[in-house]
């Protein structure tokens, strides 16, 4: 490894700091996050949309918009689940917002 950049340890094992690791790997992570979100059913895409909106206009955080488009996802699919003959976007969204309020 590079001295230049700071390295951990844990139980023996050396890796570097996340953010060196992000550097090198992270076109990869939005390759594979937009693969990921293209194969979701046009309902849970516009939770997952409708979740970043909210993100943006309400929260204000844009570096956690990832974060909130994967959390829309889950309630979007949950609601999916749910009610398969008409799932509900106020439902997901409410869902979406329990997820949010118990990960603070």
């Amino acid at each position: 490894m590079n001295s230049s950049i700071e390295c951990y340890s844990l139980r023996g094992i050396s890796f570097r700091h996340p953010n060196e690791f992000a550097k090198d790997h992270n076109a990869g992570f939005a390759e594979a996050a937009v693969l990921f979100v293209q194969e979701q059913s046009p309902f849970v895409k516009k939770v997952a949309r409708l979740a970043k909106y909210w993100n943006t206009t309400v929260f204000f955080k844009e570096h956690l918009s990832c974060m909130f488009e994967l959390i829309g996802i889950a309630a979007g699919r949950d609601e999916e689940k749910a009610n398969s003959d008409n799932p509900s976007l106020l439902n997901a969204f409410k869902g979406f917002l329990k997820r949010v309020c118990n990960s603070i």
